[in-house]
């Protein structure tokens, strides 16, 4: 009938993913299947905070690119308006024709 196991319970049962199946290991070779776990755990907790960071660390660049931009856009605006303004003879202005998108950068001169 069915033969008598010849393990006697000392070993621990490892799965080979590759065969679908579990393999007995006994001695050292337990011990490297422990420890190969635990690196294995680890590993996986490291990528998972390197990840965390690595998330962290892109907020902050796009945040900075926003406000980059930011200035970059108003820059951009001021440069647009000064040209706009010397399309004029000196004091003859006329505020009238600016264009809309301009508004956001003309200066807002207070009188004393």
């Amino acid at each position: 009938m069915g033969e008598a196991s010849k393990d006697n319970g000392n070993g621990i049962q490892v799965p080979i993913p590759i065969l679908g199946g579990k393999a007995t290991v006994k001695g050292a070779a337990a011990i490297l299947a422990v420890m190969l776990a635990g690196l294995g755990y680890w590993i996986y907790d490291q990528v998972k905070l390197r990840d965390a960071e690595m998330a962290a660390i892109r907020e902050q660049i796009r945040a900075v690119e926003k406000g980059r931009q930011a200035q970059l856009d108003l820059l951009t605006c001021k440069i647009d308006l000064s040209i706009f303004l010397h399309t004029f003879p000196k004091g003859a202005v006329d505020w009238s024709l600016v264009p809309a998108n301009m508004y956001a950068c003309i200066p807002n001169l207070k009188l004393k």
